[in-house]
C-alpha cells in the first residue's frame, strides 16, 4: 500500500517541502511551496536557488495541467529566461 502522507513545513526550505509534497501526490500544494522558494531565493539574489525552483515550479504545473512536452517545453524556456533576468 500507499506510505503514510509526509508531515512537510515550506518555511524552513521550501523547496524541499515542495519536493516532498509533489513525490506525495501534493502537488496544489507542492507548486504554492515552490513558489514561495522562487520568491526567498530572488529576495537574497540567489540566482541558482531560484533557477532551480523556477523549474520545479514548472515541472509541477506541468503535472498538473497535463501539458503537452511543447507547452513544458515553453514553460522551461519562459522560466530559464526569468531566472537571468
Amino acid at each position: 500500500g500507499r506510505s503514510a502522507p509526509a508531515v512537510v513545513s515550506a518555511g524552513a526550505n521550501p523547496k524541499a517541502a515542495a519536493d516532498a509534497l509533489r513525490s506525495d501526490g501534493r502537488l496544489p500544494e507542492a507548486r504554492r511551496a515552490a513558489t514561495r522558494a522562487v520568491e526567498l531565493a530572488r529576495r537574497h539574489d540567489e540566482r541558482g536557488n531560484e533557477a532551480a525552483a523556477l523549474l520545479l515550479v514548472a515541472d509541477i504545473c506541468a503535472e498538473l495541467d497535463g501539458s503537452s512536452r511543447e507547452t513544458v517545453e515553453q514553460r522551461y524556456t519562459e522560466e530559464i529566461g526569468r531566472a537571468h533576468v
